[in-house]
């Protein structure tokens, strides 16, 4: 049986000989029910609190949810843009490593054209004083040759060719 308070209020006692006092009985019933009443208000105030407190509850929730997805995706975007940053610091310092090993490549090629040519003009010049002396060794058994009308034209001859052995050393230097 389910009570109310309009059941207690109403509720009939049978009569009996010596029984309860009619009106005592009613009058504890009406306090009965009245206090019945206030429970059940306030269980019925306590409910709907409950019920909002649920919905905050779950707002607060969502809430939680929203934050905790917003920070794991705030590190899943940090931790790929450290990962981009490093990628592109290891690309810029292999591009940089290619482009110095470019220019020391170039540089080694031309050092060594440098090289080439420089020891092809040692060539070309040790050709030359050679063939410089040859020529004036020539022209001095030529000159000697030719008998020295004075020694005087002798003298001159020998200044001469003193001359022409310092122009060849200052050459080979």
């Amino acid at each position: 049986m389910k009570f109310t308070p309009l059941a207690i209020k109403k509720q009939q006692f049978r009569k009996s000989f010596r029984g309860y006092n009619v009106e005592e009985v009613r009058v504890y019933l009406e306090m009965l029910a009245s206090e019945y009443e206030n429970l059940l208000q306030e269980n019925k105030e306590l409910k709907e609190k409950i019920a909002m407190l649920e919905t905050e509850v779950s707002t607060y929730k969502q809430i939680e949810r929203n934050l905790h997805l917003a920070v794991t995706q705030a590190q899943e975007t940090a931790t790929k843009t450290l990962e981009n940053a490093k990628k592109q610091a290891e690309l810029i310092i292999q591009e940089a490593e290619l482009k110095a090993k470019e220019t020391i490549d170039r540089a080694k090629l031309e050092l060594a054209k440098i090289e080439n040519e420089v020891q092809f003009l040692k060539l070309e010049k040790e050709r030359i004083l050679k063939e410089l002396k040859n020529f004036l060794s020539s022209e001095l058994e030529k000159l000697n040759l030719v008998e020295p009308a004075t020694k005087q034209e002798t003298k001159e001859k020998i200044e001469e060719k003193i001359k022409l052995d310092d122009i060849i050393k200052n050459l080979d230097q």
